[in-house]
């Protein structure tokens, strides 16, 4: 008898811890703090960030995107999906870079950029390249 309630009681306490994670999803935020660079995401909040063009014999040849992100969640995120969507100086998207895929503690603020905070294009279009967009979705 004992036994089944300590075991009904441990499947309670499983369920609610389980489901108490649950959180609806905020109301996705825009940044646009740096130049040529929109973010949205409803989970971090773009502590630094830079869009960096490279030349080769004065043609552009590859665009880095690099970024820092804090957790503003309240919560520690797992598997976040990062992507870049790179448009021309129309507003054309010409292609979207990613995904890379990140986990935060809560209030983690990254302190160093390294490969997983760096999206490169350098496709046939490379060189209209005028601003980015960084989306980070749960």
């Amino acid at each position: 008898m004992k036994k089944s309630l300590l075991f009904i009681g441990t499947i309670i306490f499983l369920m609610t811890a389980i489901l108490s994670g649950c959180n609806e999803k905020e109301a996705i935020k825009i940044q646009n703090n740096f130049e040529g660079i929109t973010f949205e995401s409803s989970v971090f909040e773009l502590v630094d960030a830079s869009l960096e063009f490279y030349e080769k014999q004065n043609v552009i040849t590859r665009v880095d995107v690099k970024y820092l992100f804090r957790n503003i969640a309240g919560r520690a995120v797992y598997d976040v999906r990062v992507t870049v969507e790179f448009y021309d100086k129309n507003n054309n998207l010409l292609t979207i870079g990613g995904p890379k895929y990140i986990s935060l503690a809560k209030g983690y603020t990254e302190q160093g950029i390294g490969l997983a905070n760096i999206i490169s294009y350098s496709g046939e279009k490379v060189s209209e390249v005028d601003h980015v967009k960084i989306i980070a979705e749960e």
